[in-house]
């Protein structure tokens, strides 16, 4: 194919198409024409002035919003009468794939993405922090799905970065920009697109039980005032995160389809991606049967030797100190034992608390939790989120270990009503056997009902956030700025993960090992009399696996 043609509108609210040959933005990019270099300058400047006042890039982004709209676009995937996904005319073969925030990592992404024998473009993002990455595809609507997947699995594996998923839409918006080293291979080779991954069964001959999903949603959301048979208005689950008024239809929840809960708000948008991975998780849960793929099956029966506890523990330890800087060896000790705690949880009777804070930002607080999500058993890794999302996500068979990011933002208001709830939850859940109850359903069938609430949790955030009640359940993690003498091995989460693969496996056998939870469960560490009952009680679990575990 020796010409692609594009659909470009001149801003984001321009609702007119016009086409034209892919390969003229090339040069548009490389030199920025007449007002568009200037444009994007603009917005690189604007970034650098917020960012250097408050240093938080999403506040930075927002301040750029406005002037990014305004900018010329192109719609890479072919021509469209309008911009939307039921519009396209003809498929260009090019899919473009937004790889956002690389910020010290973009040259190095930059130079792994020219390997790519299917690259036909690259460029600087108009904020200058992120690079689009045009790639050819098949020239074909129907196979647009499985040429995303292909894209997305091969620059992961070629680059460990994550594409916006937002670029599975054929009619996805680029934004143009001025790079004058933009990339481009006229004779890029095709990507093979990826079949449609295997879905679950639906039961029931795939008939959606309304009733049921909307008891779910009631149980997870608390009242809803339904308007139809799949939709209502509901309290937003982040309505403590809004920055302006709250109006009674500003969060609408949707059953039909995929459900999703809806907000006009954008500052809340992080405990609405956990509240809808909830509800299409319960959801799911009683309306499908996963597929058995044999061949995994018999791959998860090799088996696994774990080594000694006490190498197993400093492999542990080794694996936190390579990403996160700790003030004291103690530290990293702690968080290693618990890290193995989450894997014998059954064996103990209370759970201590993490608490990790710093003073200020960019201390390690939320790289220690994605380290960590890592290491733990189950681990369910999240930011903010409400006390409706929390004590949902417990499951008595089968143990969450909740991680739970900028916890500062729960308890920035005073009195305030969600903050109460997630400290009641948090207060129970350090024992076994605790309970949160809730008042669940609406009208004439308002119920009690329990909810589990003991797991392992770890907690972060800026200062000595927590409430008194929940400090008195936890271990105190204080971290500091990294020095330049002192820094920690930057984190990138696909090497991560690959080589966290052994000790992983090595954890899981060795708390399967038979009697090992009966021996734990039996144990009697000696506990500092310094401590208060209740620090013993909460510290025991952690003295028991070191006792195991042996040395000083």
């Amino acid at each position: 194919m020796n010409e692609q043609t594009v659909s470009t509108v001149t801003s984001a609210i321009d609702t007119v198409p016009r086409d034209y040959d892919a390969r003229r933005f090339i040069g548009t990019i490389r030199t920025g024409g007449k007002e568009l270099r200037g444009r994007v300058e603009l917005i690189r400047e604007t970034l650098q002035r917020e960012l250097a006042i408050h240093g938080d890039a999403k506040r930075a982004k927002v301040a750029a919003a406005e002037l990014k709209k305004q900018l010329p676009a192109v719609l890479w995937s072919g021509t469209f009468t309008k911009c939307a996904n039921d519009a396209l005319v003809q498929h260009s073969g090019l899919l473009c794939a937004d790889l956002d925030s690389l910020n010290g990592e973009l040259s190095t992404v930059r130079e792994k993405l020219l390997k790519s024998p299917y690259l036909w473009t690259l460029f600087k993002s108009p904020g200058g922090d992120g690079l689009k990455a045009v790639f050819r595809v098949p020239a074909d609507q129907t196979k647009h799905s499985g040429s995303f997947r292909a894209v997305e699995r091969h620059v992961r594996e070629l680059t460990g970065a994550q594409v916006d998923q937002a670029c599975k839409d054929v009619a996805r918006l680029c934004f143009l920009s001025y790079d004058p080293g933009i990339y481009h291979n006229a004779n890029a080779r095709e990507i093979e697109p990826l079949p449609e991954p295997e879905k679950p069964h639906p039961i029931n001959n795939g008939m959606v039980n309304l009733s049921e999903r909307q008891r779910i949603a009631t149980e997870l959301m608390g009242t809803i005032d339904w308007k139809t048979a799949t939709s209502g208005f509901v309290v937003c689950p982040g309505k403590h995160f809004h920055t302006s008024g709250d109006g009674e239809r500003d969060c609408v929840i949707n059953l039909d389809k995929s459900p999703t809960v809806h907000c006009f708000h954008n500052s809340c948008s992080g405990i609405r991606e956990c509240v809808n991975y909830t509800l299409r998780s319960l959801i799911g849960k009683t309306e499908y049967v996963a597929p058995t793929n044999t061949a995994k099956v018999e791959a998860r029966k090799e088996t696994v030797t774990p080594r000694p506890l006490s190498a197993l523990l400093e492999a542990v330890e080794g694996f936190l100190r390579r990403y996160v800087v700790f003030q004291y060896p103690e530290q990293a000790e702690v968080c290693a034992l618990w890290a193995i705690h989450t894997w014998a949880f059954n064996a103990f009777d209370y759970t201590p608390y993490l608490s990790v804070f710093a003073a200020e930002k960019r201390s390690g607080k939320s790289r220690l939790l994605e380290v960590l999500s890592l290491l733990v058993c189950n681990a369910r890794l999240t930011s903010g989120s409400s006390s409706a999302a929390l004590i949902r996500s417990v499951d008595e068979d089968n143990p969450t270990t909740i991680l739970l990011d900028e916890v500062d933002a729960v308890y920035s208001k005073k009195n305030d009503a969600e903050a109460e709830n997630t400290r009641q939850f948090l207060n129970a859940g350090f024992r076994r056997g605790a309970k949160f109850l809730r008042c669940v359903g609406q009208g004439g069938a308002l119920e009690v009902k329990e909810f589990p609430a003991f797991c392992p949790k770890a907690l972060s955030g800026i200062g000595r956030c927590l409430p008194d009640t929940v400090l008195d359940r936890s271990l105190p993690v204080e971290l500091v700025r990294q020095s330049r003498d002192d820094r920690a091995k930057r984190f990138r989460e696909r090497e991560a993960e690959a080589n966290v693969t052994t000790i992983r496996a090595e954890l899981e056998a060795w708390a399967q090992q038979p009697g090992l939870i009966d021996t734990l469960r039996d144990a009697r560490p000696a506990l500092p009399e310094e401590l208060t009952d209740r620090q013993q009680d909460y510290c025991e679990p952690l003295l028991a696996i070191a006792d195991m575990a042996g040395g000083d």
